[in-house]
């Protein structure tokens, strides 16, 4: 008798709307193979609405305080035992706490996290989020870093053994970004606020002081005086730095030409309204992938970067991005301005970036290596070459 197919549980928190994860499922869902979502929010995230549209089994399992984690785990381990997971997946901070305690308690093997944001934990000074990380370093068999830089990182600070860890990057569905209508993109700039004559810079970015914000603001100070059109439009969910982002805004006189427009549920068409994408952190650890990024390359935008993240490796100055020092508002400004004043030079920028993205990211390949690690067959869609790490 053939054995029933394994089911994949993903426990994940700290997300509204995610076009990875759905990829993921639209995926996992046309190879047959058996998964459900639990969601550990605040509020229901976008990306449940999304999962049930497409007929994945998903449950939202409401945080409301520390006393929800013990009421949460043991919900969780109903839940997956109802759908007899097997194997378990897990990321960010409540979806490593509650689903791997919970898998734990249930005994599946193997259980797995992905490693979202390696330093927070140090660079917000956070000794529960520490706890956390090292909770779930421990209770995982594998640990999937993002990046090899991610990687280095957690066997250096976490003690993470190398032979427990792999490197499977983001992905790009790259017929989403392909044939995107102007109706689409209209009505996001419709939503934004985006007039007839503003010179787009995005940012998308949650608001965290490591994101960078405050540096791109800085420098447009000085490209308002040159160019009156220009405007600094920063897109993502709210987070703990909305207080230094709106001072910063405030200090330097730029009511008028910075404003944060939060989360758009379109992010795909969102980069279409742009004329130059902005991503900044502030070192090379504190983003540990920035999928804006290769949105954004996908999406042929010109790129002002720090070595962040993805970038790190990807980005070459002057040959798909232009590559800023970290905290450097000048640096910024000055790249702003040679943008602005060369269309010519932001067309080759964002072409290159395009193809790159093209050649480096494939979402079917990133599911390929998942399956590897879950311990099972690719499925019929296995793509040929996958892509270096």
């Amino acid at each position: 008798m053939t054995p029933p197919p394994v089911t994949v549980g993903f426990v994940l928190s700290h997300i509204n709307k995610s076009l990875q994860w759905l990829w993921f499922a639209e995926e996992l869902q046309a190879r047959g193979v058996p998964h459900v979502f639990v969601l550990v929010e605040t509020a229901r995230p976008l990306l449940a609405d999304d999962l049930a549209r497409l007929g994945t089994p998903v449950y939202v399992l409401p945080h409301v305080g520390f006393r929800s984690h013990l009421v949460n785990v043991l919900r969780c381990a109903r839940l997956l035992r109802r759908h007899h997971v097997a194997v378990l997946h897990t990321s960010l901070p409540y979806g490593n706490l509650v689903g791997l305690l919970a898998g734990a308690l249930l005994g599946i093997r193997p259980r797995l996290t992905t490693c979202e944001n390696p330093s927070w934990a140090k660079d917000q000074g956070s000794r529960k989020q520490e706890l956390i990380d090292r909770l779930a370093f421990r209770l995982a068999h594998r640990v999937i870093a993002c990046t090899a830089l991610a990687r280095e990182y957690l066997g250096r600070t976490f003690g993470v053994p190398d032979s427990k860890m792999t490197v499977i990057p983001h992905s790009l569905k790259v017929s989403d970004y392909e044939g995107v209508g102007r109706e689409r993109v209209e009505r996001v700039r419709a939503q934004s606020g985006i007039r007839e004559g503003d010179f787009v810079i995005g940012m998308v970015a949650r608001l965290e002081s490591w994101k960078g914000h405050v540096y791109a603001v800085r420098a447009m100070k000085r490209v308002a005086t040159r160019h009156p059109n220009a405007r600094l439009f920063i897109f993502g969910s709210d987070g703990p730095a909305r207080g230094e982002l709106e001072r910063c805004i405030e200090d330097n006189g730029l009511a008028g030409v910075v404003a944060y427009k939060g989360f758009v549920d379109d992010p795909i068409a969102l980069f279409r309204t742009f004329d130059i994408h902005v991503h900044v952190p502030i070192n090379a650890i504190v983003e540990n992938t920035g999928i804006n990024i290769i949105e954004g390359m996908i999406s042929g935008c010109a790129q002002v970067l720090t070595r962040s993240g993805f970038s790190y490796d990807l980005a070459r100055h002057l040959e798909n991005a232009w590559v800023v020092g970290y905290e450097d508002a000048d640096a910024i400004a000055e790249a702003l301005l040679a943008l602005i004043a060369d269309p010519e030079l932001r067309k080759r920028l964002g072409a290159e970036a395009a193809r790159d993205a093209r050649r480096q990211f494939d979402y079917r390949v990133k599911v390929d290596r998942h399956l590897a690690e879950y311990g099972m067959e690719s499925g019929p869609a296995q793509a040929a070459e996958a892509p270096q790490a």
